[in-house]
């Protein structure tokens, strides 16, 4: 589990500049705002 304050990204040592092209580092209160928003979410 990580860290107070340490994302998944810190977690798992992943740089923005090793994401796809648009994608930007985000947090878990964003996700949950984008998910409830969103008309379809895909869970796998």
């Amino acid at each position: 589990m990580p860290n107070q304050g340490e994302s998944c990204m810190d977690t798992r040592a992943l740089l923005v500049t090793e994401t796809l092209e648009g994608c930007q580092r985000s947090d878990m209160d964003e996700l949950t705002s984008l998910t409830l928003e969103a008309d379809k979410v895909l869970v796998f």
